[in-house]
């Protein structure tokens, strides 16, 4: 797992481990290249330390990884921002910041927990956009690489969460 300073880290964590992983945890400004593996599945966490956008310096070792990683690599909001940006999507300035809210999901009709200031609005190239709330893109799915993203933050999204990541991890939503 990348932290990009998760506030919720903690309730992260506990997910993954409830869903049976084994996990490490690099800082963003700390990756270990020589610890990733080829078949590891890389959880890219949410973030309040620096946005997206000016920062490519910042994440230069995590966009590396977006890029080259062959095993599937898993996006929470900051990291769908990542994501969406290293394969060409803006990243936008929302109107107004959701901060820990409740927003709701189509087409699975469900709600899941939010708090960012910056969206993706724009499908990332070779993407597929598997949910949308009524103003952002919500969850992507690449279309060949085992890459998924979400905007929101499935440790703070209770069942609906713990489902979606379950799913994301077993490659079975889309």
């Amino acid at each position: 797992m990348i932290d990009n300073g998760e506030e919720s880290l903690k309730h992260l964590k506990k997910m993954l481990s409830d869903l049976g992983g084994d996990y490490v945890i690099m800082a963003v400004d700390k990756i270990d290249f020589s610890q990733i593996q080829p078949t590891d599945t890389l959880v890219l966490s949410g973030g309040s330390k620096k946005e997206v956008i000016g920062h490519d310096e910042y994440y230069a070792d995590e966009i590396k990884l977006i890029k080259t990683h062959p095993g599937k690599i898993i996006g929470i909001c900051l990291g769908m921002q990542l994501i969406a940006h290293t394969f060409g999507a803006p990243i936008v300035t929302r109107n107004r910041q959701l901060f820990r809210r409740e927003i709701r999901i189509l087409p699975i009709n469900q709600k899941v927990w939010e708090s960012h200031r910056f969206a993706v609005r724009q499908t990332p190239k070779g993407f597929d956009v598997l949910a949308r709330s009524n103003s952002d893109i919500e969850i992507i799915k690449h279309q060949t690489r085992p890459i998924y993203a979400m905007q929101f933050h499935p440790e703070m999204s209770g069942q609906v969460g713990e489902e979606i990541l379950r799913k994301m991890l077993n490659d079975d939503l889309g």
